[in-house]
């Protein structure tokens, strides 16, 4: 594994292992998640969404939706469940299971020609951290402390 993936997976399980959805949406076109953290001073992380997303669950199959409609419903059955898995790959796919066994993929294969699948907003204690998936290549990483 790339180093930077790890680094990455490193800061995806800190902010968010353990978080639970907060809310979701579409902002500025892109669909968004918002988790927030359990710890005693709890923190937002915002994940932004702008690539096919695969999940584990077809009960969405029989309704004549668009892929945005999809999403949305989809989010609606994690709103408020716990992450209990996340995991990142060196080719920017990014995979988050809930406690209800709903599981999602982010395939950064399907990314548009800017090649930017997702990017995530981590916010910690005292510095907050940027991530941005890069299709293909592994992830641009900016953190306020360093």
């Amino acid at each position: 594994m790339n180093p930077n993936t790890e680094i990455v997976n490193n800061y995806l399980r800190n902010g968010l292992l353990g978080a639970c959805v907060e809310s979701f949406g579409l902002t500025h076109q892109f669909l968004t998640i918002t988790f927030r953290d359990g710890h005693s001073n709890p923190n937002d992380h915002t994940l932004w969404i702008d690539t096919k997303i695969l999940a584990n669950t077809n009960i969405f199959d029989a309704l004549a939706l668009d892929k945005t409609a999809r999403a949305l419903l989809l989010f609606n059955h994690v709103n408020l469940q716990e992450v209990v898995g996340i995991q990142c790959t060196d080719t920017g796919d990014l995979t988050i299971r809930f406690a209800n066994g709903v599981q999602f993929t982010l395939d950064a294969s399907a990314a548009d020609e800017y090649g930017e699948p997702w990017s995530c907003n981590l916010f910690f204690h005292n510095h907050s951290v940027n991530i941005i998936a890069d299709s293909g290549s592994g992830y641009i990483i900016f953190d306020s402390k360093t």
